[in-house]
């Protein structure tokens, strides 16, 4: 049974679907923790950043 193909530029579209939700969940994330108490330098700590 043959497969369709994806029309063009969907697979770029799911992508950057999915690297945009990604990125909501992370902010949320670091707003979650930081109302419960961590430090901009714990958070940073663990993606290896700085301020």
């Amino acid at each position: 049974m043959p497969i369709a193909a994806k029309p063009a530029g969907d697979t770029l579209r799911q992508a950057l679907e999915l690297e945009y939700t990604a990125q909501r969940q992370v902010e949320r994330a670091v707003i979650a923790k930081r109302e419960s108490g961590t430090t901009w330098d714990q958070t940073a700590s663990v993606v290896g950043t700085t301020r």
